[in-house]
């Protein structure tokens, strides 16, 4: 049922976003744990550190993080443009060979 133009989110979409919360927890939560300072105090060696590359495990982590946090509202801004302007709705840029607007 749609109230004010707004429709809730299908158990599909709940169930998906509390999936996508708790993927980025587990990803999450081991980037601040290897990159804390307490963990390079207890590790000990600072060559060990940085040769199994903590530091860039954690960046890649926090990464794949963003890109699950991020990724899919930004693929349903798009997929709504497909469905309110048509899958193959021409994309006019300015200057460009065979536009009409050049």
């Amino acid at each position: 049922m749609e109230v004010g133009g707004i429709e809730p989110p299908s158990e599909k979409g709940v169930k998906s976003s509390s999936t996508r919360v708790a993927v980025t927890f587990f990803l999450l939560l081991p980037s601040i744990v290897v990159s804390n300072i307490v963990f390079f105090n207890l590790f000990g060696n600072f060559f060990g550190y940085g040769f199994f590359g903590f530091l860039f495990w954690a960046n890649l982590l926090l990464l794949i993080a963003s890109y699950v946090e991020l990724l899919p509202p930004a693929l349903r801004r798009f997929r709504g443009a497909d469905v309110k302007y048509g899958r193959h709705a021409p994309i006019n840029h300015p200057g460009v060979a065979g536009d009409s607007n050049s």
